[in-house]
């Protein structure tokens, strides 16, 4: 039941191919994966462009006792294969996402030496979260499942690494607006599993403008194990921002 619900749920949107004003015209899909050895980020990112579809493949890894990030951006066409619209499967150059039973994904980068192999399995039913209303009529919608166990391969420099149960977090975006209309801040928390107890989980989420002047929605989702515990939205979140927002680049 929570493995099917990212494929009914989930599944792709995109309708870039289709030249037509009500195309949807931007998707993405966010991995995150935790584990004393090694993080991830992971990005496939859809949008339609003047010259046509778009890939792009977003890998980053870091040593969590270094603290560097390490990766890449890699952009690819796409072809109208390559993008399983109604269902949860991609292929974008030689990353591929399939989404039939739980999440498995493969990515690697084109000029630096980091390539994942993983599968992914939801403990945590995913939240769709419909038609976030932006300035000027533009939408976007969400689905987070934040919390997954994540196993496979890392290969990384001269490194082989083998993740087994690793805490993991997946979100799934799509909607139509230019990119200087969405502003997106986000954040997860993944307490460590715990024989003992059910492991808590906190999701917080704020869409603003493209000028970071309105916040279209905001929100803190909390989860108790497998089970969604409490909502908190608009009024009831409060941020503030502390700090440069030009911050020293990070890769």
């Amino acid at each position: 039941m929570i493995t099917g619900g990212l494929r009914d749920l989930g599944y792709l949107r995109f309708d870039g191919f289709v030249a037509s004003p009500r195309a949807i015209r931007r998707e993405w899909l966010h991995v995150v994966v935790r584990d004393e050895a090694v993080e991830l980020l992971l990005n496939f990112n859809l949008a339609s462009t003047p010259s046509g579809p778009r890939g792009q493949v977003t890998l980053l890894a870091r040593d969590p006792a270094r603290g560097a990030w390490e990766g890449d951006v890699d952009d690819h066409p796409l072809a109208r294969g390559d993008v399983g619209t109604g269902r949860l499967r991609l292929r974008i150059g030689r990353n591929t996402l399939d989404g039939d039973d739980g999440l498995h994904v493969r990515a690697t980068c084109r000029r630096r030496a980091l390539e994942v192999a993983l599968s992914l399995t939801p403990e945590v039913a995913p939240y769709l979260v419909p038609a976030v209303s932006l300035p000027g009529g533009a939408a976007v919608h969400w689905m987070v499942c934040p919390r997954l166990r994540a196993s496979g391969t890392v290969r990384w420099g001269d490194r082989a690494l083998r993740l087994r149960d690793a805490v993991a977090y997946h979100d799934h975006n799509w909607g139509r607006f230019r990119s200087d209309e969405l502003q997106w801040e986000w954040g997860c928390s993944l307490a460590p599993p715990d024989a003992s107890a059910p492991a808590p989980s906190v999701v917080v989420v704020r869409v603003l403008d493209g000028t970071r002047a309105t916040v279209a929605q905001q929100g803190m989702i909390v989860w108790e194990g497998a089970r969604r515990l409490q909502l908190f939205r608009g009024a009831e979140v409060q941020a503030e921002t502390d700090g440069w927002l030009r911050a020293r680049p990070g890769l």
